[in-house]
Formats: structure tokens, C-alpha cells, sequence
């Protein structure tokens, strides 16, 4: 369903050295939750805030709605400052984890509330409630109360009552959080075609990997108060600048490696005192750092043994219908993790067979 008739203002968000620091409940102590944070969030995309609990994603959002004073640094939507506006004057409306909707009202009357607080006649709240109902897919719901709704319904009732207020900025906190895993897919899929047909600027948080990677036009890793990396899905997926990031995006292979030779942009590597690997990569690395290969368990092969760039021996197998898991030992700590897709299965290795795993050079990624 295309939407042609909602036509909402947009605006950039600018974070200028945004720092956010708690007073701890212990004397003499304070928790800095963000720490000198600077980020632009593009007009009209989305812009998930993804990271571990605590990293200080949600205290970020809050700032930007104007829940959270920031203790130093500057908010700016389009060029306007707007640390001293209240939250329901920044042209922004939150979508909560909570859903946050009255009980006692209906459809209607929970997503028409911000309307009726601004005095809004009643044949343009009833204009508007039409359209929004429309682009939700939930006309018929009008009279109904939360209680008669299922989860998802619920959360498109306050998606809704957030849309009619025609925001500039649209802020999400773990929306889906309270969703069954099937439920959750549909609502992310969901929200993400609202967003792209009114193409509003919009900011998500979430600590849910595979949510931020469907949704998002670009992703803000962030641990401790800090930004990892930004960057699209694909850029964080493989090209993750530290592993740490590498680490907290998906199921990530680490094998240690040496650099050998630098030619600009182009380093020869020795894995493991075993092969020698060329890649092409802009990096500041030297002769003689040691550094971590980032591969991807889809990105791996097994062949007979010698016949890769690393032996190894098969420790388990897990069938998964489409796909095999392999865990393999090559003597780290940890055994390699490869999945095979059947169609992509050569020859039926098993449990205990000494074998060689492979990779193409632009399958691997150096961090330090």
C-alpha cells in the first residue's frame, strides 16, 4: 500500500559533542552514560542506535526528545538549537516499548489525543484519524479499545497516534521489544514501509542485531557511551572497523594473523604461521602488526585436508534443514564456526574428519 496524501516536513538532527553524565547514588561519584557524541542523522532516513544494554542508546534518544537535559553539547534539528524547547515543542513524537495507550479509550480517541490537547476542530481530527487509519491498515478498529487488540494492532494504534501529529523527527525506544520473534518480523517490516513512504526522518533503538539490519538506512554501533562505527547494514556487516563491532554484528570467525608486507593498500598476511593471504584494504597498518581476519561463517568452505589455506578437524556437525553448521578446531580457543548451505555441500564430511578450510581474500576483513 503506497501512501500519496500525508506530506510531512522533514528535518536533519545534528549531536554536537553531546555528553550525558548521572549523579550515582554513591557520594562523589557520577556515571557519564555518553561521552562527547557527535552524529549527524540524515533527512529523511532511518537511523538505528544499536549496541549492548547500558551503552547509552536510549539515554541518546531521550535527549533528542527532550526527556534528558544533556549535561554538555548541542541538539540541532535542521539549524535550530533546541536544548531549551521542551519536548512537546521540538516537532518530534516517541513511539515507546510500552505502547503507553489509555485503557479507557478507544482507537480513535488514543490517536487523535495529541489533536484534541492542541484544540484541533473535530471534522479535521476526523479527516486526519481517516488517513492515518488508512496508511496503518486498520480502518474498521475505530471503536475498539487496546484490550480488544492484539500486540501488533496495539503497536500500530501508537504508531499512529505519533504519525497524525505530523512530526518532523520520529523516535522509536525498542518498539518491538514486547513482540513474539513472528509478530516482531511483521511490525519491523511494517514500520520500515511507513517510514519509506512518508520518508520521515527517523531514529531507532534497539539492541536486536537482526531488527537494525532490516530497517535501517544506517547504523549507529555504540558501546559504553561511545560510537563504534556508522555505517549502512552491508559496511557493519563486513567491514566492521574493530572487533568489537565484528564481535556484536551477527556470527564472526577471529583468526589471528600477522602483516608481512605493506603496499599501500594492499597487505600480505601470514594466518596462522600457515598460509600466506593477500588483501586489498585501506587501513594504517604496518610490518609486524598483529591483527584479527574477520570472516563470516557463510563465507568459509571445507575442503580436503592440505587442500585449503588452513587444517583443521571437525568437532561437530548440526544439520539446520537448509543449511549445516561445522564447528571446526584449528587450535585456537574457540572452535571456527562454517555454515554450508546443502546446495553447497561438495562431499559429506562428518564428525572427526581432519579437513582444510578455505576462503577468497575479499571475504575476509583486517581489524586490529
Amino acid at each position: 500500500m503506497k501512501t500519496k496524501t500525508v506530506n510531512l516536513e522533514k528535518a536533519s538532527v545534528k549531536l554536537n559533542n553531546i555528553t550525558k553524565i548521572f549523579d550515582s547514588p554513591k557520594m562523589d561519584e557520577s556515571v557519564t552514560a555518553v561521552d562527547d557524541f557527535n552524529l549527524d542523522f540524515k533527512e529523511g532516513e532511518l537511523t538505528t542506535l544499536l549496541g549492548p544494554s547500558g551503552c547509552g542508546k536510549t539515554t541518546t534518544l531521550r535527549m533528542i526528545a527532550g526527556f534528558e537535559d544533556p549535561t554538555n553539547g548541542d541538539i540541532y534539528f535542521n539549524d535550530q538549537r533546541v536544548n531549551d524547547l521542551a519536548a512537546n515543542k521540538r516537532d518530534s513524537a516517541m513511539v515507546f516499548q510500552s505502547y503507553a495507550l489509555f485503557p479507557h479509550m478507544t482507537v480513535a480517541e488514543n490517536i487523535t489525543y495529541g489533536l484534541r490537547f492542541k484544540k484541533m476542530n473535530k471534522a479535521k481530527q476526523k479527516e486526519k484519524l481517516n488517513e492515518i487509519l488508512r496508511i496503518i491498515g486498520m480502518e474498521g478498529y475505530e471503536d475498539r479499545r487496546p484490550g480488544e487488540l492484539s500486540g501488533g494492532q496495539q503497536q500500530r494504534v501508537a504508531l499512529s497516534r505519533a504519525l497524525i501529529m505530523e512530526p518532523k523527527v520520529l523516535l522509536f525506544d525498542e518498539p518491538l521489544s514486547n513482540l513474539d520473534a513472528k509478530l516482531r518480523e511483521t511490525m519491523r517490516n511494517e514500520i520500515r514501509r511507513i517510514q519509506r513512504d512518508l520518508s520521515i526522518t527517523t531514529i531507532y533503538v534497539t539492541h536486536d542485531q537482526d531488527e537494525a539490519m532490516s530497517i535501517s538506512d544506517n547504523i549507529v554501533i555504540m558501546n559504553d557511551g561511545h560510537i563504534e562505527q556508522v555505517g549502512n547494514p552491508e559496511e557493519v556487516y563486513f567491514q566492521p572497523k574493530n572487533e568489537f563491532v565484528a564481535d556484536f554484528i551477527g556470527t564472526v570467525n577471529l583468526l589471528p594473523a600477522e602483516i608481512t608486507n605493506n603496499s599501500g593498500n594492499s597487505f600480505t598476511l601470514d594466518i596462522m604461521g600457515e598460509r600466506s593471504l593477500t588483501k586489498e584494504q585501506k587501513g594504517d597498518f604496518n610490518i609486524g602488526d598483529e591483527v584479527q581476519l574477520v570472516v563470516r561463517p557463510e563465507s568459509l568452505d571445507i575442503t580436503e585436508k592440505n587442500q585449503g589455506l588452513i587444517n583443521g578437524k571437525i568437532k561437530n556437525r548440526v544439520f539446520l534443514g537448509t543449511h549445516n553448521e561445522y564447528y571446526i578446531d584449528i587450535g585456537l580457543k574457540k572452535p571456527i564456526k562454517i555454515n554450508i548451505f546443502n546446495t553447497r555441500l561438495k562431499e559429506d564430511f562428518q564428525r572427526g574428519d581432519e579437513i582444510s578450510i578455505d576462503f577468497n581474500s575479499s571475504d575476509v576483513h583486517i581489524v586490529e
